[in-house]
């Protein structure tokens, strides 16, 4: 095992051992602890294994749908481009996944509601 995943293993039970209750919704963009992940999935950054996820669709307290961004412009059927905060930041629609509240980290904002309505409805596009 190599220092970034033990790093990784030690944070991801440190997360799985909180006790935090978080309130979140949906159109919000938390970063979250994503980790160290396989082949070309999304990776976390910095030591928190982190990047910005939109929280695309809620289920219960515990759980959400979540969509990592980049800033760094993409283009094609996978990705959309909107502003978020004055800067221009993607989604990578094809790293949609469901994940655990206990890996939020920290609120970022809210995205208006015409960019989540696209994002949205090109999430459901792509998994016609």
């Amino acid at each position: 095992m190599d220092e970034n995943q033990l790093a990784w293993f030690k944070l991801k039970q440190r997360l799985n051992g909180n006790k935090r209750s978080i309130f979140f919704r949906e159109g919000e963009v938390w970063w979250c602890a994503l980790g160290l992940n396989v082949g070309s999935e999304e990776n976390g950054k910095n030591t928190n294994f982190e990047r910005p996820v939109i929280i695309l669709c809620k289920f219960g307290g515990n759980m959400f749908l979540g969509l990592p961004l980049t800033s760094r412009p993409r283009y094609g059927r996978f990705y959309y481009t909107f502003r978020f905060r004055s800067n221009n930041s993607t989604v990578i629609l094809s790293q949609l996944r469901s994940l655990s509240t206990k890996r939020l980290m920290r609120s970022m904002g809210k995205v208006d509601m015409k960019p989540l309505t696209n994002i949205k409805d090109r999430a459901k596009e792509l998994l016609k």
